[in-house]
């Protein structure tokens, strides 16, 4: 059974009837879904009817989804079920359905909104929900913000707002790398401790002093060493896709790490103080607005 997933909205300083006549037209959908850059429809007059399916081929051209309008309320609210796509998403999230709002505030200012609905009947698909429901919300966001640009007439600045929630920010880039080397380097230092004589061994020349410490913990060594592997791989991804859990489980990471630094500085290794402004510096760019944003942060509700 399908349920509500979430919703976003914006605020259009337009009259309802400009917005309905606009969304209606199929044609406009490449002006203002980022994604999408052309519509095949199966309507010959290019506008949206119930039972009327359409096919929208992705920007890239390497993926498409046919949807269905599957009830029109004019001036109201538009339903459009999700027939089938390349990517996968009808396949494990099923009966994916959605439906736009047009709510009258005064003659001049309408408020969209856009919800999700789907169901999530396996393992697979709870997984997917979990890591891509910060994306729909995301693109959803970008799709309404460029809405209001094309319906505003302010095309240009609301192309940019919108294009800011969609492109990854290089640092996100260069510290997934930097996490995933690290979940690799994990992962190797628990090989050295299963095969103390494999080729592997020679990472212990870098820190012979590490070698005593893993070796006294035995199997336990071994199994920290594959848990912070799969904390590591699972920040990595959560900050790639962009999510807000991705960008919570960084940053609690980061502020454990400079405690840990700061407690062996004040005790028995002054040396670790070099760790404390490093993630200083890594906290201070995670905070950026920009890489908020593409972690599905500071974002919502726009007007």
């Amino acid at each position: 059974m399908k349920t509500f997933r979430g919703e976003q909205t914006v605020t259009i300083r337009a009259p309802r009837a400009q917005i309905w006549r606009y969304a209606m037209d199929l044609a406009k959908v490449p002006e203002y879904n980022p994604r999408v850059a052309r519509v095949e429809s199966a309507s010959g007059d290019g506008q949206r009817a119930a039972g009327v399916k359409y096919r929208c081929h992705l920007v890239g051209g390497a993926h498409h989804c046919t949807e269905e309008d599957v009830e029109i309320v004019p001036m109201e609210r538009l339903v459009t079920r999700m027939v089938d796509d390349t990517l996968g998403l009808t396949a494990r999230l099923k009966d994916y359905t959605v439906q736009a709002s047009l709510t009258e505030l005064d003659a001049r200012t309408t408020k969209v909104t856009i919800s999700h609905f789907y169901a999530t009947p396996t393992l697979g698909a709870r997984v997917l929900d979990w890591i891509a429901r910060d994306t729909i919300a995301r693109n959803t966001e970008a799709t309404l913000l460029m809405l209001k640009a094309q319906i505003e007439s302010a095309p240009e600045s609301g192309t940019r707002e919108a294009m800011s929630l969609l492109h990854r920010p290089a640092f996100v880039s260069v510290i997934v790398v930097f996490l995933a080397m690290a979940a690799i380097l994990s992962l190797a230092v628990g090989g050295t401790l299963v095969a103390p004589h494999s080729p592997l061994s020679m990472l212990w020349r870098i820190n012979p002093h590490a070698q005593l410490g893993f070796a006294s913990l035995g199997t336990l060594g071994v199994a920290l060493m594959i848990v912070l592997a799969a904390l590591t791989s699972l920040v990595a991804l959560g900050l790639w896709v962009g999510t807000r859990w991705g960008w919570w489980l960084a940053v609690t990471g980061l502020v454990l790490n400079a405690v840990g630094d700061l407690v062996r500085t004040l005790t028995f290794e002054p040396r670790a103080a070099i760790g404390v402004p490093i993630v200083a510096a890594v906290l201070l760019l995670l905070m950026r607005t920009n890489v908020r944003r593409w972690c599905s942060l500071d974002w919502g509700s726009a007007s």
